[in-house]
């Protein structure tokens, strides 16, 4: 009574399908007692411990409403979150009006932390809720926590209540409920058994040396079979460094450390495993995010859901606030704000109305559309895109190590340590030749070139591109010289602001209002976004990274951005010189109106001084025969140019054929068409465009906007990625180093060897995880608008359990 609690237990509480619908109508009649604050079930012991509110009415009135409710006398149940019987010890809360599996603590003013049991064991959850939830507004920073997986967020309560962000975190768990996190303490079972038979035989029963001989030969013998296989074809390899250490061991006596070996291998390779295969699944998650079904007009008037998969041509879809485009369309009726990223590579919203098309998974985000979906006989951009990142980011497990790479990786080391070995013997006996085989030379390597793979991936998609190669990488980060071919694209000007209205933009309130209008204007899909940073970056005005509250309604476009003290608008208004004006309001009264023209520079250029502040490279324009008074090459600021002869394809492959004879590593940016030609020549091919019908691979990368704009943020990740995977390699090596050494001159066992082995490749591991999380923390932000969209969608009440 003094903690006010009811421990119940009952058979039909107990672990068993056949006692499911019990527990569920227990957990349902409990939960429906307004005394009930927590009920926590362990199946394992067929108990529930209830807490009763601490609410001041007599326990024993709580006790007999509890009785009641329990009986069924209620005639009423609540609805239990989805998951709430997803493991055989789970706890269920009142939190307000919601019913919680999320246990929520304070930090202090506004930082909460949310634990929950599924988050340490699925990535795919945890770091999907991860961004789902730093992409909110009002959301300051959320972060997980090492060991524990918990959610620690900072956020502003004047914008976030928690009870809105404790919405969204249940329902994201909620549509994880009943998936395979991949990952089962029972695939460790086989090195487990042999592990601890070797603790016995070493600490307890000496008598169980011959099990551990028996289990350690069994648990190898493909490995031994290998070796004999390299051995005939005169090679070695990790197998004959595997064969070498289990027959030291057999001589030494040394089971322990070879069952400590053997599991962390195991455990090392099924974490790559479980978390490279989570990250994917993210990535292809953001690269296409297209619907299971959605709401189209039935020719009888009447509305239906309709799986996606079963649209036809000229079928009518219903598109509201947060719904994806499920195909290819044309606008019929209605005006709405999209982002369309996902399909066209341009970060931003842009305003769509009556006979405009739209592809597959754009993102509505404001407004109401009628849509007739158009000629199926394409795949959509998101499809072919997502096939193609899927290929790239498809992990080749190796016979002995993680990953093929790191099979490869390793038997360069396999001579060396067996010679090393060898020198070892002969200067002191089997336990230093073991001890100097015995570190672990492969799950270092797998884990670095893995997920700096996957975030060479998320780094081109996050710039609007498609790497079909994360190798592209390497070739890109070492390239001195890029060719580029001629384009429709270089020859686009550059917009500029013709005219400001209402303020001074060189005054102080000038340049705060310019600050706030630029700052907005970073989330639009079209080049005056680029006029207003530029005159914003001209004034001194340094913006700020905001992601808008609302983006616009039925009217078109309306970003809208709250704060504390006021709210800040920024609207379409008419069309001067072709281009709409922008409006700045303040409060709902115009500030500032921003009208646009076209400049005389070209918008290339500024791509290309912005690839040489990366890093110093040669440029090089490529044309057809042309006037030889044009300018191009000047106005782009390229070093040189050259022509191309009646045969593109060919002048072209002699282009870089010479470049590569004078020495240099030539990236070749282009058309398709063009960049296939070169594609065997050329150290690295980025395509200008991308077309979904396309049959195989024309380019290393394809930019999905058909410009340049996105070379300078792939110039920025492959610097990252070379400097990341040097050091990477050295601090993997370093411990290894580390064990030879003292094994022949501090006498280090083999048991001393694994555990500084593991040491090091825990510190790779860390590392290597903590930079891609950071890199990928980063693409979230600046593409808020298609996470926000991702989170509003999942609160939403108007889509059910399943739906789009």
């Amino acid at each position: 009574p003094d903690r006010r609690v009811v421990r119940v237990r009952s058979a039909s509480l107990g672990r068993g399908a056949a006692q499911h619908a019990d527990r569920v109508r227990f957990l349902a009649r409990v939960m429906a007692c307004g005394s009930v604050e927590r009920v926590d079930l362990d199946c394992w012991s067929a108990t529930a411990t209830i807490h009763l509110r601490a609410d001041g009415n007599p326990f024993r009135e709580s006790v007999a409403a509890l009785a009641s409710a329990v009986r069924g006398e209620h005639r009423s149940e609540v609805a239990l979150p989805r998951d709430c019987l997803d493991h055989d010890r789970i706890s269920l809360q009142r939190l307000g009006n919601h019913l919680t599996t999320w246990q929520v603590g304070s930090e202090g003013p506004r930082r909460l932390r949310f634990r929950h049991p599924r988050m340490r064991r699925d990535r795919v959850l945890s770091r999907g809720v991860e961004r789902l939830v730093a992409s909110m507004p009002g959301v300051h920073r959320a972060r997980l926590t090492g060991w524990s997986c918990d959610l620690v967020v900072d956020f502003d309560d004047a914008r976030l209540e928690a009870d809105t962000l404790l919405t969204v975190l249940q329902h994201a768990v909620e549509m994880r409920a009943g998936c395979q996190t991949g990952f089962s303490p029972l695939h460790m079972a086989g090195t487990s058994v042999t592990l601890g038979v070797a603790a016995l035989a070493d600490f307890v029963f000496p008598v169980l040396a011959p099990l551990s001989a028996v289990l350690l030969v069994g648990t190898n013998v493909r490995t031994i079979t290998a070796s004999v296989n390299d051995l005939r074809r005169r090679r070695v390899g990790v197998a004959t460094i595997t064969t070498a250490i289990v027959a030291g061991t057999l001589i030494s006596g040394q089971f322990l450390a070879s069952g400590i070996m053997a599991w962390s291998f195991a455990f090392w390779k099924r974490r790559h495993r479980r978390d490279i295969e989570a990250e994917r699944r993210l990535l292809l998650e953001d690269a296409a995010p297209l619907p299971v079904c959605s709401l189209i007009d039935r020719t009888d008037g009447t509305l239906a859901v309709q799986p996606v998969e079963t649209l036809a041509s000229g079928d009518h879809l219903r598109l509201g606030p947060w719904d994806i485009v499920p195909a290819d369309v044309a606008i019929l009726e209605g005006r709405g704000v999209i982002d369309e990223r996902c399909a066209t590579g341009v970060a931003g919203v842009r305003t769509v109305g009556p006979d405009d098309r739209v592809q597959a998974g754009a993102v509505v985000l404001g407004g109401r559309l009628v849509a007739a979906v158009g000629d199926g006989g394409q795949e959509p951009r998101v499809a072919r895109a997502a096939q193609l990142l899927a290929a790239a980011t498809q992990i080749q497990p190796g016979r002995f190590a993680p990953t093929r790479h790191a099979d490869e990786f390793v038997d360069h080391f396999a001579g060396p340590t067996l010679a090393t070995a060898g020198i070892g013997l002969l200067a002191g006996d089997v336990n230093t030749a073991v001890a100097v085989m015995r570190p672990d030379y492969a799950s270092a390597e797998a884990m670095a070139v893995s997920f700096e793979d996957i975030d060479a991936v998320a780094c081109g998609l996050a710039a609007g591109c498609v790497v079909t190669v994360p190798q592209a990488f390497n070739a890109l980060a070492s390239v001195d010289t890029i060719l580029l071919v001629d384009h429709p694209a270089l020859h686009q000007r550059r917009l500029e602001v013709t005219r400001v209205s209402g303020v001074d933009p060189d005054s102080d309130a000038g340049r705060e209002t310019l600050r706030w209008a630029a700052s907005l204007a970073r989330h639009l899909a079209d080049p005056r976004r680029e006029a207003l940073t530029a005159l914003a970056a001209a004034r001194g005005a340094i913006l700020t990274d905001i992601i808008p509250d609302a983006w616009g309604d039925d009217t078109g476009l309306r970003m809208t951005h709250r704060r504390s003290d006021r709210t800040l608008s920024l609207v379409e208004d008419a069309a001067v010189n072709g281009t709409r004006t922008l409006v700045l309001q303040v409060n709902g009264t115009a500030r500032a109106t921003f009208e646009f023209g076209p400049g005389l520079a070209r918008r290339a250029s500024l791509a290309v001084d912005r690839m040489r502040d990366v890093r110093p490279l040669r440029l090089v324009l490529a044309q057809a025969a042309a006037d030889p008074s044009d300018t191009l090459a000047a106005e782009l600021h390229c070093d040189t140019s050259v022509r191309l002869g009646g045969d593109p394809a060919g002048s072209l492959s002699d282009v870089v054929s010479r470049l590569c004879c004078e020495g240099r590593s030539v990236a070749v940016v282009g058309p398709a068409a063009l960049t296939r030609a070169v594609r065997d020549v050329a150290a690295l091919t980025v395509a200008l465009g991308f077309e979904p019908d396309t049959q195989g691979q024309d380019a290393d990368i394809y930019s999905m906007a058909g410009d340049i704009a996105c070379l300078s943020d792939l110039l920025a990740g492959a610097a990252r990625r070379r400097s990341r995977l040097a050091l990477s390699r050295k601090l993997s090596i370093l411990p290894n180093i580390a064990v030879v050494m003292g094994a022949f001159l501090f006498g280090f066992t083999s048991l001393v060897g694994a555990v500084v082995s593991n040491m090091g490749t825990l510190g790779i591991y860390r590392r290597a995880s903590s930079a891609v999380s950071r890199d990928r923390r980063t693409h979230w932000l600046r593409q808020g608008i298609a996470a926000a969209s991702g989170r509003r969608r999942l609160a939403s009440p108007r889509h059910p359990a399943g739906a789009p």
